[in-house]
């Protein structure tokens, strides 16, 4: 017996029988939780599925993070501006007002002026004047567009005339303009012929911003 062990195919038969002891041992442990190595810089790397699934769930959840921060505008319904229909006739910024007047409908003149950030009726300084009114009143005023214009005589014939309604409006500096408003066009009450610092030989046509002033009394303002 120690003849066949000290003999060289016994030497060969033992290494056999080792190397299929370690590879049965290292096929066991990759199968039951994977095998680790170790870096050059002595960290460890897992090469197990676990770890792989891990790192897809990561990337998921930073994907959800994103989109979830960023801004959904598709239910935001955003306020559209109408611009009025025509040509710009007359512009003057509504804060650039410092004096306005107006005949009322009896024909009086109805003066006011701005004093610091307040409106004060020129005539009686302690009416109490709503402010709001007056503002909406120079939304229509300061800035007007014309659909169409006509040449004329005297314009008698559209209801202008130096005694027709009027608005006056003046910067800091003393520049006016006047605008006149005379009837309405036939057929159609929403639009209105005007005309600029009494100039009633260029008749212009306003679609219907200048139709809609109702403002007519000093109580309309109080």
């Amino acid at each position: 017996m120690e003849n066949f062990l000290q003999s060289k195919k016994a030497k060969v038969i033992i290494i056999i029988a080792a190397l299929i002891l370690i590879i049965i041992f290292a096929v066991s442990v990759i199968n039951h939780g994977g095998l680790s190595l170790t870096s050059d810089d002595g960290e460890a790397q897992t090469t197990s599925d676990d770890n792989k699934d891990s790192s897809a769930d990561d990337k998921t959840d930073s994907a959800d993070a994103s989109d979830n921060g960023k801004e959904d505008l598709s239910d935001i319904k955003f306020e559209e501006t109408e611009e009025e229909e025509g040509i710009q006739a007359f512009f003057i910024p509504a804060e650039d007002i410092y004096t306005f007047s107006m005949t009322d409908e009896s024909g009086a003149v109805l003066s006011f002026k701005r004093q610091q950030s307040e409106w004060i009726y020129a005539g009686d300084e302690s009416v109490d004047v709503d402010e709001k009114q007056i503002d909406k009143l120079l939304s229509s005023l300061c800035d007007i567009y014309y659909t169409d214009v006509i040449d004329s005589k005297d314009g008698s014939e559209y209801g202008l005339s130096k005694s027709s309604k009027r608005y006056e409006l003046a910067d800091s500096s003393g520049s006016s303009t006047i605008i006149s408003v005379g009837n309405a066009v036939d057929g159609q009450e929403s639009k209105v012929y005007f005309a600029l610092n009494y100039d009633f030989t260029k008749i212009y046509v306003n679609n219907d911003k200048l139709s809609k002033i109702t403002a007519n009394s000093l109580q309309d303002f109080e």
